[in-house]
């Protein structure tokens, strides 16, 4: 598997030899799975949408986010559904498109690691059965944000893979930019 990852890397690395990926005005739009992690009932799987583009001097991105995770199970002989849905305005830092490093870093050309803030509401949605057989619906709005490292790995310019991750979640996919 190893040998196979680095013959990738360096077929993707000869391929794209002229500089950075991630630059001002290029696009990017990647979806996944994002997989949630909790202590108390494993991984709980929803899917992420993210759209980044490339803003200024070529290490900042603005871009936007849409997460949705629905879940439903019985727990302890009990119905218990939970949907939320989170629109996030993004903005990133892409190091490897820092002038003082433009042209010094050969995997420059195959991969985009960045750390992006994220900031946005959250609508959120559940309903539960009680021990007497009654239904309890309910729902709120939060204030989220989340502070994420990421990386774009290009397999030529237009297709890449990714993934992010958060304190408790990590985000799977792959994408396209133009």
């Amino acid at each position: 598997m190893k040998k196979v990852l680095l013959v990738l890397l360096l077929v993707s690395t000869m391929a794209f030899s002229d500089g950075v990926m991630f630059r001002q005005g290029t696009n990017a739009i990647n979806a996944g799975i994002n997989l949630n992690f909790n202590t108390y009932d494993g991984v709980r799987p929803g899917i992420l949408a993210v759209y980044d583009r490339g803003a200024f001097w070529n290490w900042y991105s603005l871009g936007a986010e849409v997460g949705f995770y629905n879940d439903s199970r019985t727990i302890f002989g009990l119905k218990y559904s939970y949907n939320y849905v989170s629109p996030l305005v993004r903005f990133g830092f892409h190091p490897f498109g820092l002038s003082s490093l433009d042209g010094k870093v050969k995997a420059a050309a195959v991969i985009d690691p960045y750390v992006v803030i994220a900031v946005g509401p959250t609508f959120s949605s559940w309903s539960w059965e009680e021990i007497d057989g009654k239904e309890k619906k309910d729902s709120s709005t939060n204030f989220t944000w989340a502070f994420k490292p990421g990386i774009r790995w290009y397999f030529n310019s237009k297709v890449n893979f990714w993934a992010e991750g958060w304190w408790n979640s990590l985000t799977l996919g792959a994408g396209i930019s133009f």
